[in-house]
C-alpha cells in the first residue's frame, strides 16, 4: 500500500468514475485535513424489542437483513493560496446537489453522502506567506455504515 493518503469521490448520476478531489484542477489549494465518523455505524432501524412486566425477558424481533440510521461524517478540508475562495465554491457547487460517493484510500473504506448541514468557513487565516481558510463539511452517510467498495 502506498504511504500517500488519497480521497476519491464521484457523483451519483453524473459521474461515471472517481476523482482524486485533491488532484482536481477544479479545486485548486485544496488539501485534506481530517474525516471522522467514517467506520461509525448507525443504530439498527430493524430490531423490535417489547417488554412485558409479566416476563423476566423481553421479547425480539430482528430483521435478516440489517438496516441502519444514517451516521455523521465530518470532512474538514483546508483551501489556500490565492485561488482558495474559487476551489471552495466550485468545491461547494460539486457536492450540493447530489448524493456523493466517498472513498478513503487508507482505510479503504466507500460511503454514500449528502450534505445537509449548513457550511460555515473558519475565518480566513494568515500565518507565514499563504492565507487559507479550513472548512468543515458535515455530511449524513445515508447507507449508516461504511463499506468495502466493490471497484474503484
Amino acid at each position: 500500500m502506498s504511504n500517500a493518503y488519497h480521497i476519491y469521490m464521484k457523483r451519483e448520476g453524473t459521474d461515471n468514475e472517481y476523482i482524486d478531489i485533491e488532484a482536481d484542477s477544479r479545486f485548486t489549494g485544496m488539501k485534506y485535513s481530517k474525516c471522522t465518523g467514517l467506520n461509525d455505524k448507525g443504530k439498527r432501524k430493524n430490531v423490535y424489542i417489547e417488554s412485558y412486566p409479566e416476563e423476566n425477558t423481553a421479547r425480539t424481533y430482528m430483521g435478516q437483513t440489517v438496516t441502519r440510521e444514517p451516521t455523521d461524517i465530518n470532512l474538514t478540508m483546508i483551501f489556500s493560496g490565492n485561488s482558495r475562495q474559487a476551489s471552495y465554491e466550485a468545491f461547494c457547487a460539486f457536492i450540493e446537489n447530489s448524493r456523493v460517493r466517498f472513498y478513503d484510500s487508507v482505510r479503504m473504506r466507500e460511503v454514500l453522502l449528502i450534505l445537509n448541514e449548513p457550511v460555515k468557513p473558519s475565518e480566513e487565516v494568515f500565518k507565514g506567506s499563504e492565507p487559507y481558510m479550513e472548512v468543515p463539511f458535515k455530511f449524513k452517510n445515508i447507507w449508516g455504515e461504511s463499506r468495502t467498495p466493490i471497484s474503484i
